[in-house]
């Protein structure tokens, strides 16, 4: 899937200058070593997405409030009730950015699957992981929103520029840091919604792309004695149960979901595949809180 993207301009753009941006992260050191990969890749889509003539003013008004509430949300001195309601206006601006051009209920869904996508992946930006578990993880939803949506211009610079990022942050961790997940989160819905105005099921399709970077936070919320255990033990074969999972769900959601003309059947179809990876998702951590407590 990957190599049948080389030959166009704007993926080609968004490598050229992800790749750049790495080797600047690099070659700085600790210079910068408050700039995650992820987030430079955020910055390399905008400069290609600008180049192109399609950054809509409303996108970067959307990670910059995005990116803002996550900085909010480690404020101590800012009530709590402050970021969700930042977040929400960065999700409103997401659908703004679309455009509107399809069915009435799809702004809404648009609004909704930014919130959930910049709060769960967020907290999966705040939260130490291995090396390589998150890149991974993002780099399926994206080449899985890019096999789901029939327009695919403003994805193909999205995975243009992650690349580098991802192949960096394999090497070297952390890969982001929590406003660097939540932004690429909602960029990469804005992508998926822009690019399924004309198939609303790819919408769908690419809100199942997101599969354990969705459940994976909700579970370890719902049972938070699974965090350490995740950090200590079982680690290889956790998160390799959990890439498979995740592959399986974007396998799914771009390839079965995505693809449906009837966006009601999409939605049960979608709805069932998210359910599946919560129980699979869950049955992965109390298991591995399982053993932790044996082995204590």
């Amino acid at each position: 899937m990957v190599l049948d993207l080389f030959p166009d301009e704007s993926f080609r753009a968004g490598l050229l200058i992800g790749t750049l941006g790495a080797a600047v992260l690099l070659l700085a050191g600790t210079r910068l070593q408050r700039l995650r990969p992820a987030s430079v890749a955020v910055l390399a889509a905008l400069i290609v997405l600008a180049r192109i003539d399609v950054l809509p003013g409303a996108l970067v008004a959307a990670l910059a409030v995005v990116a803002a509430g996550s900085l909010l949300l480690v404020d101590r001195d800012v009530p709590k009730a402050a970021w969700p309601a930042v977040w929400l206006e960065g999700a409103v601006l997401v659908a703004v950015a679309v455009g509107g051009g399809g069915p009435g209920w799809l702004d809404a869904f648009t609004i909704v699957l930014a919130f959930a996508a910049a709060g769960c992946v967020g907290s999966l930006g705040a939260r130490p992981s291995p090396r390589g578990f998150e890149p991974i993880l993002i780099v399926l939803t994206v080449l899985g929103v890019y096999g789901a949506v029939p327009e695919t211009d403003p994805v193909r610079v999205v995975v243009g520029a992650l690349l580098p990022a991802v192949a960096l942050g394999l090497w070297r961790a952390p890969f982001w840091d929590r406003a660097g997940a939540s932004t690429l989160a909602a960029l990469v819905v804005w992508a998926a919604a822009a690019g399924g105005q004309t198939r609303p099921a790819a919408v769908i399709g690419s809100a199942v792309c997101f599969g354990v970077l969705l459940v994976d936070p909700l579970v370890v919320g719902a049972l938070p004695g699974t965090a350490r255990a995740v950090r200590e033990r079982g680690r290889v074969t956790r998160l390799g149960a959990l890439v498979v999972i995740h592959a399986g769900v974007v396998a799914f959601g771009s390839r079965v979901v995505g693809l449906r003309t009837s966006s009601l059947q999409a939605a049960v179809l979608g709805a069932a595949a998210l359910l599946a990876a919560l129980v699979a998702v869950a049955g992965i951590e109390l298991t591995t809180r399982s053993r932790e407590r044996r082995v204590r």
